[in-house]
């Protein structure tokens, strides 16, 4: 054995030792490493290549490898294809787009960039991030729109954090997935769902090879289904997401989130990660939990205030503190800006816009936010300052003075970039907003060409990831829309890289 490979073991005992004890201690009843003696293993199945989790990140990967004629298996632990993204705003931030060059919006990946290192405080590695850049238009065009037919709505929608509009939206995340779930199947991947992955499992050289999964698997019986071994000729994709869903993990890495609740579906859990870890996958920024700061406190998850808050007030209107009445953000700040001042207030923002406002966005989830009642319409400001208990002589005054910024194009107050709509107009509209954890940051180490990297900085041979199960792109913050642009890109180069090893 190599000092290399010795030095490898040498790791991932280690790793495996400190994640256990970091969460319980019960890490190692089920494996001290990932590595196993080959010889005792009988290959139940055989593919090119294995990817796990069947989100954005997936389903790119998985369509980019079976491009390249490798056989491809997704393996899914929920009933349901799609995790986070099949429930998410499907918003992709996009530089340098046709759609911005025909409404003479000028970008480029360049400023995109800038934008994502400065959201996440230079903690970002900047060749994931410029990589993530260069690639959004090229990849958006050549595989979403030309190749799995995703439709968007031709709206470019300028969002928090962003230097000029540049989001690009179907309005849902399922119309991504539905998409590339056609297309890979037409490409023979096989989509497997209830199928949980126990254990990365690698060789004497610690090259990964395969992995032990769970068929018929119920969720939280970690114990379920019937146990076979997969073997991938050609490599592991690892893209099971984040772990905003598992609410013990979370608290360990940010304490101040113990009661915090969240946006995602309850299968973004940490355990694919861990066995990342044991595998001797370099973790990166799990410390850094985002929370989304327009998330309705009246709403389960996600909702459909949202879209009101984030596309017409943060946009044509304002957020306001009710113990005040008063404006008191620049609402296209970013989503660590905005929360972590709404959470300082002590309250939940009230976000406002007026009837022109209002009539700028087209949205399909603000219906249903009306129908809901997260998101409520007023015939006089009056009312709206009654219902949530706001000095209606102070607001006025600050909605008086919003409007004279408006005119002015100047946001002197809080320097945000103003649309020129007044809040004038009735009928009015506001909805409630208070952060819930929306995003995890971090995750295993990858290079730009998606390959996981070990503790001792090297590759591991036959592992990759992309995704919101790597960290680095993002750094402290990540941008909104940025989460699906990552997982494209990366998605797409990981499923290159792997299908071609």
């Amino acid at each position: 054995m190599s000092n290399l490979q010795q030095r490898r073991d040498f790791l991932k005992r280690g790793i495996a030792l400190s994640t256990a004890s970091i969460t319980g201690g019960t890490l190692l009843s089920s494996s001290a490493t990932a590595a196993t003696v080959t010889e005792d293993i009988k290959w139940d199945e055989h593919y090119d290549v294995v990817v796990i989790g069947s989100g954005l990140a997936g389903l790119s990967a998985a369509y980019a490898a079976s491009e390249n004629k490798a056989s491809v298996v997704v393996f899914e632990k929920m009933k349901t294809i799609g995790g986070n993204s099949a429930i998410n705003a499907g918003s992709v931030a996009v530089a340098g787009s046709d759609y911005q060059k025909e409404k003479g919006i000028k970008d480029s990946p360049e400023l995109l960039y800038q934008d994502m290192l400065k959201a996440g405080r230079n903690l970002n590695h900047p060749e994931l991030t410029k990589h993530v850049c260069d690639h959004t238009w090229p990849y958006v065009k050549e595989y979403c729109i030309d190749k799995w037919g995703v439709e968007f709505t031709g709206q470019v929608i300028h969002v928090g954090g962003h230097s000029v509009p540049r989001v690009m939206s179907t309005q849902s995340g399922s119309k991504f997935i539905n998409a590339q779930v056609d297309a890979c199947k037409k490409n023979g991947v096989v989509v497997q769902t209830r199928t949980m992955i126990d254990k990365i499992i690698s060789d004497e050289n610690n090259n990964v090879i395969g992995v032990r999964v769970r068929e018929k698997y119920r969720f939280g019986k970690s114990e379920s289904g019937k146990v076979k071994h997969i073997r991938a000729n050609k490599g592991v994709v690892l893209s099971g997401g984040g772990f905003t869903g598992d609410q013990r993990y979370v608290t360990l890495q940010e304490p101040t989130l113990q009661d915090a609740r969240n946006t995602g579906q309850k299968g973004a859990t940490s355990e694919l990660l861990i066995e990342a870890l044991k595998a001797g996958c370099n973790p990166v920024h799990l410390s850094w939990v985002q929370q989304y700061p327009l998330s309705s406190p009246d709403e389960k998850g996600f909702g459909f205030a949202y879209a009101f808050s984030s596309r017409a007030a943060c946009v044509h209107g304002m957020l306001v503190r009710p113990d005040t009445s008063k404006r008191f953000m620049n609402e296209l700040g970013n989503r660590k800006q905005r929360a972590d001042a709404i959470i300082a207030s002590g309250h939940p923002a009230i976000a406002i816009a007026d009837s022109v406002g209002f009539g700028k966005v087209s949205h399909s989830k603000i219906p249903m936010a009306l129908e809901n009642k997260s998101l409520k319409k007023f015939d006089t400001l009056e009312e709206l300052a009654k219902e949530y208990d706001l000095d209606v002589a102070v607001l006025k005054g600050e909605i008086a003075r919003y409007n004279e910024l408006a005119s002015t194009g100047k946001d002197v107050d809080f320097n945000r970039k103003m649309s020129g709509v007044s809040i004038a107009k009735a009928p009015f509209y506001a909805a409630r907003c208070y952060p819930k954890v929306h995003h995890t940051m971090g995750g295993v180490q990858i290079n730009v060409h998606g390959e996981a990297i070990g503790l001792d900085g090297e590759v591991i041979k036959g592992l990759y990831a992309a995704g919101e199960m790597t960290g680095g792109v993002h750094g402290a913050v990540r941008l909104g829309a940025c989460a699906i642009a990552d997982c494209i890109v990366f998605g797409i180069t990981a499923g290159k890289s792997v299908s071609a090893a």
